[in-house]
């Protein structure tokens, strides 16, 4: 039977934790050992967390107030080795085959290859009706679109045991730059030539409500694009990320990823590199409104 480790960070999460925790421990032919750490919450999450305690599997981490980009960061740091990783939201619901689909699919690749499984998901409401169904989320096995858009949800994503050393014995410093647990894993794995596999069918209820710490689905068209935009104008964002990616796990990458980050990066210094971004195809995502406002902010050097 596999292992798994599945790591959720909560906070202030009482209303929904005990469905989510509970989806958890009843997967199927697997072996869970579910480690949470909560990120300083002020409600009932504790005295919830408490409850669950008693299980052998379940590992609970007091935590300061660190936030959602840190808090599971810092888990992935004191997990031990496994068969499997997974990260998990507070307030899903999770169909009881998740982890064993995504693992069978996962096993047909090579496993000396880091590889990273995510799927799609419904979506379900406060109370658990389901607003909408599949969503068909598109796919960006590419560094060139994911790079700017990341479609692998962390509450889909399955990643193996050669990607978990990648990521987990490379602690990039994040004191500089925002970006979630999922988004970086993702970039990772593909820059560093690994496997991305999405599986199409849904097998978790992603629920929306108002205090959703990451609301994925507030934005939409034109508003989501010009969202970001205004985002990383503010610390030239995505030049920045590329210099993580090269500082972290520069012997790792691939040769053309290498070489990918470090025209980003260092554009600004390389009239030539400022001239790929904005007149080849190293910027390119499927919104023509957003390629055309990265290249602005390129031209101005706030890129």
């Amino acid at each position: 039977m596999y292992k798994v480790t599945v790591m959720m960070s909560t906070f202030n999460g009482d209303k929904y934790l005990v469905e989510q925790i509970d989806s958890i421990l009843k997967q199927r032919d697997v072996q869970v050992a579910l480690f949470i750490r909560d990120d300083g919450s002020n409600d009932n999450t504790m005295e919830i967390l408490k409850d669950y305690e008693k299980y052998k599997n379940v590992i609970v981490i007091h935590g300061k107030n660190v936030g959602v980009f840190r808090s599971f960061w810092d888990i992935l740091q004191v997990v031990p080795e496994s068969d499997y990783y997974a990260w998990s939201d507070q307030d899903d619901i999770w169909d009881l085959d998740k982890l064993i689909v995504g693992i069978e699919m996962i096993e047909k690749y090579d496993q000396a290859l880091p590889v990273l499984y995510c799927c799609s998901h419904r979506l379900i409401d406060e109370i658990g009706n389901v607003l909408q169904g599949k969503m068909n989320l598109p796919t960006s096995v590419e560094l060139k679109e994911c790079f700017f858009i990341s479609d692998s949800q962390g509450s889909t994503q399955i990643f193996n045991k050669a990607l978990y050393r990648y990521v987990s014995g490379k602690s990039p410093n994040f004191d500089n730059i925002k970006i979630l647990h999922d988004a970086w894993i993702h970039k990772t794995c593909i820059a560093i030539g690994g496997v991305v596999v999405y599986d199409s069918n849904e097998h978790l209820s992603y629920r929306v409500h108002s205090n959703n710490v990451v609301a994925t689905y507030k934005y939409k068209g034109k508003q989501k694009w010009y969202h970001s935009i205004y985002r990383i104008r503010k610390d030239r964002y995505y030049s920045h990320l590329a210099r993580k990616l090269l500082d972290t796990y520069g012997n790792y990458l691939t040769e053309d990823m290498y070489k990918y980050a470090t025209v980003l990066a260092e554009y600004r210094t390389s009239c030539n590199y400022k001239l790929k971004l904005l007149f080849s195809s190293y910027i390119k995502t499927r919104f023509m409104a957003m390629n055309l406002g990265l290249k602005l902010l390129v031209l101005f050097n706030m890129f």
